[in-house]
């Protein structure tokens, strides 16, 4: 087969345009396909979120921040969880002799927490360890009307919830709550403990003073929160490096800066590799600084290499490890999803009797 039989198109080294992408300057997103973007920025947010740049420096003098060494914590815990959808269902309602329909789901979540504690061995500096693991399951069903209980076998009950939207995407928004509630009570609980600092995968949402130092961790950037001309000093960070503290009102005030776990390469986006935490605002200025100085020398030891996780760097070693350990506890999806399938035909066929 000749050149000019191929299917396979010419190299960029080979072809004979001098440009084939047209003098586009383009960029990889270092995330899986399937995974989304790694940054999603709304350009409208910014505008709309309660910012305050003054607090560690006067935003005239913001810069990189190569962070002072802070003593390691006697205790590391990262705290996740994981949630999926076991079978969709519709409820059928008669009313008057019109059928309604209440949109629902089979739902299951885990939460979790691995522990890192630094070891006396110099080939092995630090050790981890599963802490705790809680599993729920729910039977979520719009339309507000009363939802029992169904067990399915021995340890598996889905706990019934009425749900008062009804949408065919009201039952997972419902299950993401009830995952990210029992997230948050992991997390306080951990942080009571002294000398232990915890790492909440996504956005920190205590509405209150919580005991101990808890973080969140934000891997997906959707806001930037900073103003346009402050955005030239992420591109600037170095591996390790971090901005400044601001502060961010509303709901939840908090703390935050941005973090750069990796170095970006020449076919990434300016933003990649970037980490933004946040801190509650009860804890204050002095030991958010500590803190932030102790996430940018910690977080990066713990980033996977790009190619070793569909969402590296941002997804941390320990958080990807127990987010396969937590869908190992939601147990086999098509083996409960039959039983669910057998469950619901077999009361279908009583009924229809």
């Amino acid at each position: 087969m000749t050149a000019t039989d191929s299917h396979v198109p010419a190299s960029p080294a080979s072809s004979a345009s001098a440009d084939p992408l047209g003098g586009l300057d383009l960029r990889i997103d270092p995330w899986a396909v399937e995974q989304g973007a790694e940054t999603q920025i709304d350009p409208e947010a910014e505008d709309a979120a309660e910012v305050r740049l003054e607090v560690e420096v006067a935003p005239e003098a913001w810069a990189p921040i190569v962070p002072a060494k802070v003593a390691m914590p006697r205790s590391v815990c990262f705290v996740d969880g994981v949630r999926r959808i076991d079978l969709r269902v519709m409820r059928v309602l008669s009313e008057e002799g019109v059928p309604t329909i209440c949109y629902g789901a089979f739902g299951s979540w885990a939460v979790g927490a691995v522990e890192v504690r630094p070891t006396t061995m110099p080939t092995r500096p630090r050790e981890a360890a599963y802490l705790i693991q809680r599993v729920g399951r729910a039977l979520l069903i719009g339309g507000g009307h009363e939802v029992p209980d169904v067990p399915l076998g021995p340890g598996i009950v889905y706990l019934g919830a009425a749900i008062d939207m009804n949408d065919p995407i009201a039952p997972q928004i419902r299950l993401h709550r009830q995952m990210r509630v029992a997230e948050e009570m992991l997390g306080r609980e951990l942080a009571a403990v002294e000398g232990r600092l915890v790492i909440m995968d996504g956005p920190l949402s205590f509405e209150d003073k919580q005991k101990g130092f808890a973080l969140g961790a934000v891997k997906r950037l959707h806001q930037l929160y900073l103003p346009r001309e402050l955005l030239g000093i992420l591109q600037k960070l170095g591996r390790g490096e971090r901005t400044p503290i601001f502060h961010i009102g509303g709901r939840y005030p908090r703390y935050s800066w941005f973090v750069r776990l990796s170095e970006t390469g020449p076919t990434e986006p300016p933003w990649s590799g970037l980490m933004r935490l946040e801190l509650h605002e009860h804890v204050g200025v002095e030991r958010g600084v500590m803190l932030a100085n102790l996430s940018a020398g910690v977080l990066p030891e713990f980033s996977p290499a790009r190619g070793h996780d569909p969402r590296a760097p941002q997804n941390l070693l320990p958080i990807g490890a127990l987010e396969h350990h937590l869908r190992h506890a939601l147990g086999d999806q098509m083996l409960i999803r039959r039983h669910l399938e057998t469950l619901v035909r077999r009361h279908s066929r009583e009924n229809a009797r």
